[in-house]
């Protein structure tokens, strides 16, 4: 039994050891240029609010879901932003009327000093 705690407390350092950006120049809060606020965390994850389907009813529970998946790593100056959307599948014959799920969508923008940039869009850091 100490055997199997030993060894679990082992796995869970090395885990949480692999997630850490602490120091990592892309860790902080971002402003976009619409004013919303997006923050990437030192754990990996993302703080940014999920896109909404306008055909999707607002579903606390489904959004925190969503939220809790997304994630972001950088690799050299590009940052991969994993953001979740809140979207219905499409319908096919007898399947119609599915309900709205959570998808996670890829979006790569480019760390320049204070600025995250993708195409014409910069968001700037908080600080």
């Amino acid at each position: 039994m100490r055997l199997a705690l030993l060894a679990l407390l082992a796995l869970f350092g090395a885990c949480s050891s692999q997630g850490d950006r602490t120091g990592d120049p892309a860790t902080g809060r971002w402003r976009g240029e619409t004013g919303k606020t997006i923050e990437l965390r030192a754990d990996g994850t993302l703080d940014m609010e999920p896109i909404l389907d306008t055909r999707c009813t607002p579903d606390d529970a489904l959004t925190a879901r969503c939220k809790a998946r997304q994630r972001w790593h950088r690799s050299g100056s590009i940052v991969t932003l994993e953001r979740a959307a809140i979207a219905r599948p499409e319908s096919v014959g007898m399947f119609a009327d599915k309900p709205c799920d959570c998808r996670i969508e890829r979006i790569e923008v480019e760390l320049r000093g204070d600025e995250l940039i993708a195409g014409k869009e910069h968001a700037q850091r908080v600080k």
